[in-house]
């Protein structure tokens, strides 16, 4: 994807630059732009040229431009629509993390209390253990709150 992206970069760079030499092909004659002088080989004939020649390579010059500026146009809204879909990638990313992030922490509040009934159950527990197993929990409680609470920012 890339490189197919650099090589139509290099092309449209390549197609700009050529169009934007201000050269204007007409009957046959390779005639070049600078503001409003026309010139063959280096030479002003603007003058020598007849009025309605003058028009139409005028006319063709003002068509190669706007072909120009559709092509940056075009070029510049493939940027914008790129890096929209690189942020909406991003932040799908984003979210599938902090989804995965919830559910490890939610296993790990399942398994924490699972253990400590376990314990509690065989009578494994001394009261320190019990103080020592409560206050693990809640911290794993504190942490799937977060979890949850990024999980919906995100």
């Amino acid at each position: 994807m890339k490189k197919i992206q650099f090589l139509f970069t290099i092309i449209f760079i390549f197609l700009v630059t050529i169009s934007y030499a201000q050269d204007v092909v007409y009957k046959d004659k390779t005639y070049t732009i600078k503001k409003k002088s026309i010139y063959l080989d280096k030479v002003d004939v603007t003058q020598t040229l007849k009025p309605e020649m003058v028009n139409e390579i005028f006319a063709i010059h003002t068509i190669n431009e706007e072909k120009i500026k559709a092509a940056k146009k075009a070029e510049k809204e493939k940027k914008a629509a790129e890096k929209k879909v690189k942020k909406a990638e991003k932040a799908l990313k984003s979210k599938v993390k902090a989804q995965k992030k919830l559910s490890k922490a939610n296993d790990k509040l399942k398994s924490g209390i699972k253990k400590y009934n376990k314990l509690k159950k065989n009578g494994d527990l001394s009261p320190n253990d019990n103080k020592k197993w409560l206050s693990k929990i809640e911290k794993l409680k504190k942490n799937v709150t977060k979890a949850e609470k990024n999980f919906k920012k995100s």
